[in-house]
């Protein structure tokens, strides 16, 4: 019986819980390891191999496969890397490393062969970089997963923003609220301090309407009580939500639950996610008929993340 405070992370207990036998193609010996929570597996539907929420998680032998153009390092972090824990892409934002762990393993992570950390004295760093760069308006906690670091650490990053006056957003990129709700909680009344000092952003990242549950609902109904902006990023999955109808869904289940369309994101071609591609021809097709089925202020932009370029690239 698996315990409702641990994950999944063995796959023959997931695919037990799923009452799952026989699925052809796992691998079991991947170097980057299963990890799903049982909140999240809940979600799943018992008995589907093609489960849309299973495809994001389980390991498969075609992560094994060398892809041309797939990269260690699609997105070039390490060369946006200017301190240790602190990237910096674009003007007058950083992007810090705040966590070295995430509540689930998505297999198209683009992170997943990343060697970058977040250092223990990245308070320090922060304070630092800040007073040196007065241009900078906006605070990214990335990771990892920053709502798998322990609050007063993230609430030493918070307190070294303070005294710099230019700064006025913290946003932070985290997939907890729809892996586990219970958790991501915790991090509820640190927003509620903060929120007259900074305006605080939340990027989800939910890929299918099946992955918000009740439990998410009725958490981001407190986020946004709190005077937290709720937005959602997407990546566009072959096998997850590669239709106009899927992202239509879950574009407006997230409205419904006060949370607005973001990015629909291009696959990063990260090593060993190839079979996830939905190659740009058909994207733009799909996206197309996403705008048929949708107002705009629910059509996510279609982006994708180009190495050296100073602002995401728009796909039409």
């Amino acid at each position: 019986m698996q315990n409702s405070s641990n994950p999944f992370l063995r796959i023959n207990e997931l695919l037990d819980f799923l009452e799952l036998k026989d699925v052809p193609g796992i691998d079991f010996s991947s170097d980057f390891p299963m990890r799903v929570p049982l909140s999240y597996a809940k979600k799943m539907q018992k008995g589907n191999p093609d489960d849309p929420l299973l495809r994001q998680v389980l390991p498969t032998l075609q992560e094994k496969i060398e892809s041309e153009g797939f990269l260690k390092d699609p997105v070039g972090d390490t060369l946006a890397q200017k301190e240790n824990g602190i990237l910096q892409k674009y003007k007058h934002r950083i992007l810090l490393i705040a966590g070295n762990t995430c509540s689930i393993r998505c297999r198209f992570c683009f992170r997943r062969n990343s060697k970058l950390l977040m250092p223990s004295n990245l308070p320090i760093l922060l304070q630092e970089y800040l007073e040196k760069d007065s241009s900078i308006k906006e605070i990214i906690f990335s990771g990892g997963d920053p709502f798998m670091t322990p609050i007063s650490v993230i609430e030493e990053l918070i307190k070294k923003a303070i005294p710099a006056k230019a700064v006025r957003t913290i946003r932070f990129h985290t997939r907890v609220p729809i892996t586990e709700p219970e958790l991501a909680k915790t991090y509820l009344p640190l927003f509620e301090k903060y929120s007259e000092r900074f305006h605080v952003v939340l990027v989800l990242h939910a890929n299918h309407a099946q992955e918000i549950s009740n439990e998410t609902t009725n958490l981001l109904k407190q986020f946004q009580n709190a005077n937290v902006l709720l937005l959602n990023q997407s990546t566009l999955l072959k096998g997850v939500n590669d239709s106009a109808e899927t992202l239509a869904e879950l574009s407006h289940t997230l409205f419904e639950n006060g949370v607005l369309p973001y990015y629909l994101h291009l696959l990063d071609k990260a090593q060993g996610t190839a079979h996830f591609e939905v190659n740009e021809q058909d994207a733009k097709k799909i996206y197309h008929k996403l705008l048929t089925l949708l107002p705009g202020y629910l059509v996510p932009k279609m982006v994708r993340e180009n190495q050296g370029e100073k602002s995401k690239t728009p796909v039409f």
